[in-house]
């Protein structure tokens, strides 16, 4: 798939897009008691949206893009929560719905690791065109064709040692004077 334009997000527009979907989930009367984040690009909204619905919040793995192109999905096999155990009705948070497949796979994931699952529903900021998997929630359709480019993706090309001078000195360290 080429691009055929980007369009880019900042964090005011990102927060409005989370408060946005945040309303819709509201709107729909629909009651959940964990939000399961789908890591990378699922990760601030599952967080957004675990505060704003005081429900806890659980993270797995997804990954299918390598430089802008969709490759195999890799998934993980564990779900990192700091409850005793996963809700019975999920809601499975990502950044956007392309081709389907990491929610599709990351649902059918949690039913086989999690017997006790009665209801899985999914939210995404963006719904790409072209999708074969309707998300239960979405805020945005955004053509297939179009590269997103969200907020934090800024940190993409940042690595440590290419900081400016200085910034990687400032970094908080510890004496153990102040500790006194």
């Amino acid at each position: 798939m080429t691009a055929v334009g980007q369009v880019s997000y900042s964090w005011p527009q990102y927060e409005d897009l989370e408060r946005r979907l945040a309303d819709t989930i509201a709107d729909s009367g629909w009651e959940f008691d964990q939000i399961v984040g789908i890591a990378r690009g699922g990760m601030f909204i599952a967080d957004c949206l675990s505060r704003i619905f005081d429900k806890p919040i659980a993270l797995t793995v997804a990954s299918s893009y390598k430089n802008k192109t969709q490759k195999e999905l890799v998934l993980s096999k564990e779900v990192a929560m700091a409850t005793d155990r996963i809700g019975q009705r999920i809601l499975l948070v990502d950044d956007m719905v392309d081709s389907g497949t990491s929610l599709e796979q990351t649902k059918q994931f949690l039913r086989e690791k999690f017997s006790h699952i009665t209801e899985i529903r999914t939210a995404v900021l963006f719904r790409k065109s072209g999708t074969n998997f309707a998300p239960d929630y979405f805020v945005e359709d955004i053509d297939k064709k179009t590269w997103i480019v969200q907020p934090f993706e800024k940190f993409d090309q940042v690595r440590l040692a290419l900081l400016p001078t200085g910034v990687a000195d400032s970094r908080v360290s510890h004496n153990d004077s102040n500790l006194k």
